[in-house]
């Protein structure tokens, strides 16, 4: 199986985005590149494959389309969307497909595809299904000093299984913490 990585910025009251799935509350990281070897491209640089769900695509689409963001983010990274439909609108620049199965299922298919290293770029819900079913082998997390109230949370689901892990470094920014756990086995 590939090795899945949870890696996510949060506010401190554990939210992914505000209402109405903002993201402006992610303006309040100063220097948010001053984290070492923690930061994002070095991290981007080892993945083989993004995995989001609808929603998160969505919400990411819709800033690109008006201007928000800079085109699509990913390059030629493979990322699949987790869906209920057979396929999601296309993106210029973007190799992105559907896949409308479990997280399980997915997992193997990546694995069959030959990814070593996947990574989970959200939503909550899509975070709490790979939780559920054990796949999510480390979670990297930039915390952003500010207090959303609301909105998605990092994992989203009911029953989620305790899951065990380790704190395996932290790495201090300009004004907040990136933290990386990694699965106990």
């Amino acid at each position: 199986m590939p090795h899945i990585i949870y890696y996510a910025a949060t506010s401190l009251d554990g939210r992914l985005a505000g209402p109405g799935d903002a993201l402006a509350f992610l303006e309040a990281l100063a220097d948010p590149e001053s984290y070492g070897d923690d930061a994002f491209e070095p991290f981007f640089d080892t993945v083989d494959a993004i995995v989001m769900g609808a929603k998160t695509f969505a919400v990411l689409q819709a800033a690109i389309l008006a201007d928000e963001a800079d085109g699509w983010p990913y390059g030629d990274r493979r990322t699949i969307v987790m869906t209920r439909k057979d396929r999601i609108a296309p993106m210029a620049g973007a190799e992105v497909e559907a896949f409308a199965g479990t997280p399980r299922e997915l997992a193997e298919a990546l694995d069959a595809a030959g990814s070593g290293r996947v990574w989970l770029a959200g939503g909550g819900r899509l975070a709490g299904a790979f939780f559920d079913d054990d796949l999510v082998d480390e979670i990297v997390l930039t915390l952003v000093p500010t207090i959303l109230g609301e909105g998605p949370a990092l994992a989203e689901g009911s029953g989620i299984p305790l899951r065990d892990f380790g704190l395996k470094g932290a790495t201090q920014g300009a004004n907040s913490v990136a933290l990386r756990y990694v699965r106990l086995r």
